[in-house]
């Protein structure tokens, strides 16, 4: 494989995709180059069809370009013959789907034991990563449970259980929040954005859902399969005290009053810190 030493988890350079449909041929992805470095969430917004999925696909392994180059984890995968691009995919990038995409007739611990035994662990330690991992995301009282038990939010954690599994550098994510509520779909973000910034994974994720901007380190727009930077929304509204992310009072995770102030958070990450140490979240949000 060719490797390069860069310190960016993923570099796109200057790639290119197209589709023919019948005898017209379609650009999804035009001359786009972007870099995610480890501990940064970045995502992708743009209209339906306008190549979001098929440049995360090429950013995974799963899509070879026309054109350009891209580096996972130092790896050249545009270089990497097809036979060794399995376990590129299997140790260096987790994927979360937008339907989580479990296996139906196994349940959560299996779902992601068998993502550890297939790089090679013993069904013994495999089952110890995979509760380990269940646990952190607050699923530990649902190992047994199979996906039609789970809730949308449930089994999208999973996924990142899952997605985790092997302790890749990479996430690669496609409309994560996408059926979820925007309640539910802030929870799973701020597990993204914990993993990027506590583990020094790398995040990317295509969205529509522009509520979960704020977790975001930056923003790109693709749109005719071109890529261009785009600012964060600057769209005035109440904010999480915990970690700034704009929040409606009825989409809050929960509310809290302290000294005849009310405060309301995105999650119940925030609400969980917040707890913790009110004082501190006072004190920042009255500055």
């Amino acid at each position: 494989m060719s490797e390069t030493a860069a310190t960016d988890a993923l570099i796109v350079s200057k790639v290119s995709k197209a589709y023919v449909a019948g005898e017209t041929e379609v650009q999804a992805v035009a001359d786009a180059s972007l870099t995610v470095a480890r501990g940064e969430v970045v995502l992708v917004q743009g209209p339906s069809g306008s190549g979001k999925t098929t440049l995360l696909a090429m950013c995974g392994a799963l899509l070879r370009p026309d054109a350009g180059r891209i580096w996972v984890d130092g790896i050249e995968v545009t270089a990497t013959p097809e036979r060794r691009l399995p376990e590129v995919r299997l140790r260096r990038v987790g994927f979360v789907f937008q339907s989580a995409n479990l296996l139906a007739n196994l349940t959560a611990l299996e779902n992601v034991q068998v993502v550890v035994e297939a790089a090679g662990a013993t069904r013994r330690d495999a089952g110890s990563r995979a509760r380990d991992l269940l646990a952190e995301l607050r699923l530990g009282d649902r190992l047994d449970s199979l996906p039609r038990q789970l809730s949308g939010g449930e089994a999208q954690r999973v996924a990142i259980a899952r997605a985790l599994a092997n302790d890749p550098p990479i996430v690669l994510a496609d409309e994560p929040t996408a059926n979820l509520d925007s309640r539910t779909g802030y929870q799973l973000m701020h597990t993204l954005e914990l993993l990027a910034k506590e583990r020094g994974k790398a995040v990317l994720a295509v969205t529509h859902d522009h509520r979960i901007e704020d977790v975001a380190d930056r923003i790109l727009w693709l749109e005719d399969g071109r890529l261009a930077d785009r600012p964060p929304s600057a769209t005035e509204t109440d904010r999480d005290p915990v970690c700034g992310m704009t929040v409606t009072i009825e989409h809050a995770a929960g509310r809290r009053t302290v000294a005849g102030h009310d405060y309301a958070f995105c999650s119940e990450i925030c609400l969980d810190r917040f707890d913790a140490d009110p004082d501190r979240y006072v004190n920042i949000s009255r500055a």
